[in-house]
């Protein structure tokens, strides 16, 4: 896995948008950045301006350029974008004595020199020049960023032919924002943090001020500074470090350390957008205020249609435009319009919102929603209890979304940890709950040769594809259609220990393709592996074809030679909705668990043949909530047989073969109580020869409670 760029704020989590398949940043703290899948690292968005002293002595000789007084400029351009920066100051030059050539130099400093941009990007400079006595600005020639020197000779006929091809200003760089997006042929950026890192320390009467685990960046310049109990806010005018800054001017307070602080612009939410087509160009006064009067923060931005979708915390807007949105440019008015939709609804954050086949799902603190043009409506109902724990003021900022092909689900991971998460099922309308054996910070769209699927960022720092595999985060086959060994044995030699182990016969996953490593796939890193022996699950840090090492510390102790074990995500559990058999008639004739499946089939074989002893098993629960009352006693229940299925307790787990080709079982289940229930699917066999598991449909309880088809998790 390669790093693109480092350093980036921890505290304030980064957002991203793609315009021609070049990726955009930003997180309102470090510079927005952007990376173009073909340079090795990451890059600062856009262009710098050109120093503004340009003051130079052109050497002449006999040329093309007409006499009389032209204005000449540069700027820089990376020319396989077409991106420009905004140009040097202008600079008369009177030509005399018949036409001319000017000779331009070209270097590193000095403001003789036409200055070279440091800005890896730029590959030329453009010289503009007008016609003699003109106000119009034309290309007069390129030179190379590593050039020594230009040379202008271009007559006024030639020289007209050439206009510039972009607005003479407003190509900045991006300004600092919290959530970007891409809409419309624009770049836009939506809002700002409140930062509050660490203490500081302060002196009446001096500008400077000192931070204590602070964690500052230059984006604090132009922004207030807000001691806590002092009643006083400070502009800051400079930035020295992470825990040095200087206020624009003295401190009138009481000196002091060990304060708290906030820091924040003076208008947390504004919208900002850059030039159509030119995502790294952004004019300065191309913004506007947004969610005004509804005392909020602005959270996130989402395209929907010709829309664009405001978010804060309880508030969404939709802004609307036709041309400009927000300045004159070519004789048109800006005509952004920004309506309210609703004032009770909105985004936790900028990455728990998404827009999936026409609608907009979203998460606030009062569960989930779903618009599509009119009002959102509240659709989180079966998992609200669920969702309580978790929809907490001090935990806004770590719910993210995706959106599953596979499953065709909305599915948001949840909690300090992102380990839980709920799927909701536009189709069917139904929820399921789950858990994620590693932990994701953060989930999106991701494309492959194979389409279109959910990927995670786990937070041990690997990158998962959700739904695509029957094993969690652990092909069956590699790159060369090699079967990789998903059962193993522990070897007795070299003596196996708690965090490194060898396994007898080898045939590990390594890499993708036996003669390129494919970065989302490498080794069997942070995949789950679990010991039948110790019944315990570990997650692999790396691995050779035959050696496991595992994150320390590993297994409580050193597995027995011979021990199995299992990667993947086995031991595996799935969990029904809670039903209820209360009513007479579920004494006499009970009820029954009905599972719909697609048998196991060797995938790989000409004949794809069933599979068989596929086993899943299937416990009961009693009780609200997983597992919540496996001992209890159930000695009433029914014992009834149904095709050579028979449930006598309820603490008797029952096996079934999903291997055999019937693709349907029915379990009976009944009771002289009433009885508040929820059954367990799981397994302990994972899938071997490279062929998947059973895949479960539907579950229903007498038909009704139908369960999505999910995979085992």
């Amino acid at each position: 896995m390669t790093t693109l760029k480092s350093g980036l704020s921890t505290r304030h989590r980064t957002t991203f948008a793609t315009f021609m398949g070049v990726a955009y940043a930003s997180n309102d703290w470090d510079k927005p950045w952007l990376w173009d899948g073909i340079t090795s690292a990451a890059q600062d968005s856009g262009i710098a301006a050109c120093p503004q002293d340009w003051n130079p002595t052109a050497s002449t000789s006999s040329g093309l350029t007409e006499p009389g007084t032209h204005r000449i400029r540069y700027r820089y351009t990376n020319s396989r974008t077409g991106y420009v920066s905004n140009p040097s100051n202008e600079v008369s030059v009177t030509v005399v004595a018949g036409a001319q050539e000017l000779t331009f130099a070209v270097a590193a400093s000095t403001n003789t020199n036409i200055i070279r941009s440091t800005d890896s990007k730029v590959d030329e400079i453009i010289i503009e020049m007008t016609l003699v006595d003109g106000s119009a600005w034309y290309t007069a020639t390129t030179v190379a960023n590593t050039g020594s020197s230009v040379v202008v000779s271009i007559s006024d006929a030639s020289l007209s032919g050439v206009p510039i091809l972009y607005r003479d200003f407003g190509h900045d760089q991006a300004p600092y924002f919290r959530h970007i997006a891409s809409h419309r042929g624009r770049m836009w950026g939506l809002g700002h943090i409140v930062h509050n890192a660490g203490t500081i320390q302060l002196t009446n009467g001096a500008t400077g001020v000192t931070g204590t685990s602070s964690e500052w960046t230059e984006a604090v310049v132009g922004r207030y500074l807000n001691p806590s109990d002092t009643g006083r806010t400070g502009k800051i005018g400079s930035y020295s470090s992470a825990t040095s800054m200087d206020l624009a001017a003295n401190w009138g307070g009481s000196s002091g350390s060990g304060i708290y602080y906030s820091i924040q612009p003076e208008k947390l939410n504004v919208l900002y957008c850059s030039q159509a087509n030119r995502p790294e160009s952004w004019a300065p006064l191309s913004f506007s205020e947004v969610l005004l009067d509804r005392t909020d923060q602005a959270t996130a931005l989402v395209p929907f249609f010709n829309e664009l979708i405001i978010c804060g915390y309880y508030t969404m807007e939709r802004l609307t435009f036709s041309n400009e949105p927000f300045e004159a440019v070519g004789g048109r008015l800006p005509d952004a319009q920004i309506s309210l939709i609703s004032t009770n609804r909105g985004s936790l954050n900028p990455n728990c919102v998404i827009e999936v086949e026409g609608v907009v799902y979203g998460m606030d603190f009062s569960g989930c929603w779903a618009w599509d043009g009119g009002r959102p409506a509240h659709i989180s109902d079966p998992v609200d209890a669920h969702l309580r724990d978790y929809l907490i003021k001090n935990q806004d900022l770590l719910p993210h979304v995706c959106w599953s092909p596979q499953e065709r689900a909305v599915r948001w991971t949840l909690g300090v940890t992102g380990q839980y998460f709920v799927d909701f099922y536009p189709d069917s309308r139904k929820w399921t709950t789950g858990t994620h054996h590693v932990q994701m910070g953060s989930s999106c769209q991701a494309f492959d040769l194979g389409g279109q699927y959910a990927a995670y960022g786990g937070q041990n720092g690997y990158v998962w594809k959700a739904d695509t595999s029957v094993l969690d985060g652990y092909p069956q086959r590699d790159g060369d259609f090699n079967v990789v060994t998903t059962v193993g044995s522990v070897a007795a030699s070299p003596s196996p220990t708690r965090t490194v182990f060898t396994i007898t016969g080898g045939g590990l996953y390594v890499t993708n393709i036996s003669f390129q490593t494919n970065a989302t796939l490498d080794q069997m890193k942070g995949v789950s592996c679990y010991s039948v022996g110790l019944d315990e699950t570990a997650i692999i840090a790396s691995n050779t074809a035959t050696v496991i090492t595992l994150v320390s510390p590993g297994f409580s102790q050193a597995p027995a030679a011979s021990d199995t074990m299992y990667f993947g995500r086995i031991p595996a559990l799935l969990f029904t909705r809670n039903f209820i058999l209360r009513d007479s008639i579920d004494k006499n004739w009970p009820r029954y668990l009905h599972i719909w499946f697609i048998p196991a089939k060797n995938e790989f074989s000409g004949s794809y043949p069933i599979v068989a002893d596929s086993d899943i098993t299937v416990s009961l629960y009693e009780g609200i909530g997983p597992m919540s009352d496996l001992d209890g006693p159930k000695t009433d229940w029914i014992s009834r047989d149904e095709g050579g299925i028979t449930f006598t307790s309820g603490q008797a787990p029952i096996t079934l073969d999903l291997g055999d080709d019937s693709g349907y079982k029915k379990i009976p289940i009944g009771s002289f109580q009433s009885r508040y229930l929820q059954a367990a699917i799981s397994t302990n066999k994972p899938p071997t020869n490279g062929y998947p598991g059973p895949r479960i449909l539907k579950i229903a309880i007498d038909g009704y409670a139908t369960e999505v088809p999910v995979d085992v998790v």
